[in-house]
């Protein structure tokens, strides 16, 4: 996986959380909203860092976001587990914080 798939990988998926958190209401819109923020600020550090495609937390943020892109996709439309949904993208989330500090 590319250097550039994680940062934008991670961006894309920010923007999906907050397209299904405008599907989504109540409790789920809320963990969707608070998790495209982070998502969105983590984004920025993933550019500036030079990642290191042999680090153990690139491969695991790599694996994270894929999983979470096959199954959520562009958050356009509702998907048949929004708990799940939730779940790969703090998944997500939390791999590339492990990542981020490691710069």
């Amino acid at each position: 996986m590319a250097d550039v798939t994680i940062p934008g990988g991670t961006a894309d998926l920010a923007n999906a959380a907050r397209n299904l958190a405008v599907i989504y209401s109540g409790k789920n819109a809320r963990i969707l909203l608070d998790l495209h923020d982070q998502l969105t600020d983590d984004v920025i550090r993933l550019i500036k860092m030079q990642l290191k495609a042999e680090e153990p937390a690139y491969a695991t943020a790599a694996s994270a976001i894929q999983d979470a892109s096959e199954y959520i996709g562009d958050g356009m439309k509702k998907i048949d587990d929004i708990a799940k949904g939730i779940d790969l993208l703090k998944k997500v989330a939390d791999a590339v914080v492990k990542l981020v500090t490691l710069a």
